[in-house]
């Protein structure tokens, strides 16, 4: 079998199933800019089981007209997805948790330090808590990261999105690294 037979027959799932460390994510809404957050490890097994530890994340800078600042996740996100079985068209498939095995956001926290209009640090904190005191116009807390939207697979580079409902419309960018 050619080498152009065997990627023709492989699935979107095999392109996703691994481990992939975040090299970026990038958001902006009518109030901030975000960017940083590399080094979150994405763990996605053959079955679709997933877990995603933030631990050893950078800081995403947090940059607006009322706020400058970062902030860091903590903890570990798990879940399982569900794995395409063909092909994607574009490499482009939906994010989607299976039924019965949403996400579990129970253990992620979240630390923020402001530097403008005051310099504080507060956390950690619930991302639930801490997304609600932020607003609806302000994405700097997603409640729920990676928990849905789209991704694109090619080689050892994974893009994920949310979905166009959610204000921040962050991008997540992953380097396979096993």
């Amino acid at each position: 079998m050619s080498l152009a037979s065997f990627c023709a027959k492989q699935t979107a799932a095999s392109c996703i199933v691994g481990t992939w460390t975040a090299t970026q994510y990038q958001a902006a809404t009518k109030v901030l800019a975000e960017h940083g957050a590399a080094g979150v490890i994405m763990r996605i097994g053959a079955d679709g089981s997933t877990s995603i530890d933030f631990s050893p994340m950078s800081p995403v800078v947090l940059s607006g007209r009322e706020l400058q600042g970062d902030l860091i996740f903590g903890g570990t996100v798990t879940g399982k997805l569900v794995l395409p079985t063909g092909p994607a068209p574009g490499g482009t498939s939906t994010w989607t948790y299976a039924a019965g095995s949403p996400p579990d956001y129970s253990s992620l926290t979240a630390t923020v330090h402001t530097t403008s209009p005051i310099d504080y640090m507060f956390g950690p904190v619930s991302v639930s808590a801490l997304a609600s005191s932020f607003g609806a116009d302000s994405s700097a807390v997603d409640s729920h990261p990676l928990g849905g939207g789209t991704w694109t697979c090619s080689g050892n580079t994974l893009v994920t999105r949310a979905p166009s409902n959610v204000k921040s419309a962050g991008t997540w960018t992953w380097t396979r690294t096993s």
